[in-house]
């Protein structure tokens, strides 16, 4: 197999160990690597890497302990663990009798992997009864899990939605709010507050009013001319009268303040 190295077995006092944690880190780091696999194989690969021997590089715990420590049910570990070895990550020795563990050899890693000998794409991994991870994607020809795995971001792809967010914030950098926002989103305008309703130019006297006849004869002589009484069909609540200027009723105000006696400040 081209994809791997054979292992150091040094005797003696100066004996190295035959598998470094550089070794482990660079193999874990192919099979994260590695589209052909999915995210249950990773889980079991790094869990199987901790019971590595560091002097022979075999490993052989059950099936049962690997389920147990990665969540996974022995179902979804055995085709993980056979995933490993037909990609050349691991060599497999078969345990003898009923009750001996399978027994897993390391395999440190150099190049490319060679792919896992097909027909056609691999089923989708189904999840388990008792795994505790969501349902895997394909481990070939799932287009839009390699997509997520190698270019998440959509960097430097000129039609990710990405892109093209960020194209649209550079043209609108710098504009006004309501032209950076999309029609659409533009709020509506509330209701405007009322106008306050303007002040009355004109006050309506009746004429059986008390004031009445003053406010007539003041109209008469600012204005030099009698005024013209609105018949009682007309006016207001029925009555016969007239609306009389402001001005008309500034100048009754001061008359009937100078008739009144010196000192003399109306009634508390």
């Amino acid at each position: 197999m081209t994809n791997v190295l054979p292992l150091r077995r040094e005797r003696g006092p100066s004996a190295v160990h035959t598998i470094q944690y550089s070794d482990k880190l660079a193999w874990i780091g192919k099979v994260a690597t590695d589209l052909e696999l999915t995210p249950s194989d990773l889980r079991i690969a790094v869990v199987l890497s901790g019971y590595i021997n560091t002097q022979d590089g075999r490993a052989w715990p059950s099936h049962a302990t690997l389920a147990k420590v990665t969540g996974l049910n022995e179902r979804t570990v055995t085709r993980g663990l056979k995933a490993l070895v037909a990609r050349g990550y691991l060599s497999l020795e078969k345990g003898s009798g009923r009750g001996s563990c399978n027994v897993y050899t390391f395999q440190p890693v150099d190049a490319d992997v060679a792919p896992l000998p097909t027909d056609g794409p691999a089923p989708v991994e189904a999840l388990e009864k008792g795994d505790k991870s969501y349902r895997e994607p394909e481990r070939k020809g799932d287009k839009s899990y390699r997509e997520r795995v190698t270019n998440p971001a959509g960097k430097g792809d000129k039609n990710s939605p990405l892109t093209r967010i960020n194209n649209i914030n550079k043209k609108t950098k710098g504009a006004g709010t309501r032209e950076a926002m999309p029609e659409r989103c533009r709020p509506v305008p509330g209701p405007s507050k009322p106008k306050p309703l303007p002040e009355p130019k004109a006050r309506f006297v009746a004429t059986d009013d008390p004031r009445y006849p003053t406010l007539a004869a003041i109209h008469e002589r600012i204005r030099k001319r009698p005024p013209f009484v609105i018949e009682a069909n007309f006016g207001p609540g029925g009555k016969a009268g007239y609306s009389f200027a402001l001005d008309i009723f500034d100048e009754f105000d001061r008359q009937a303040s100078a008739a009144l006696p010196d000192g003399w400040e109306g009634v508390n």
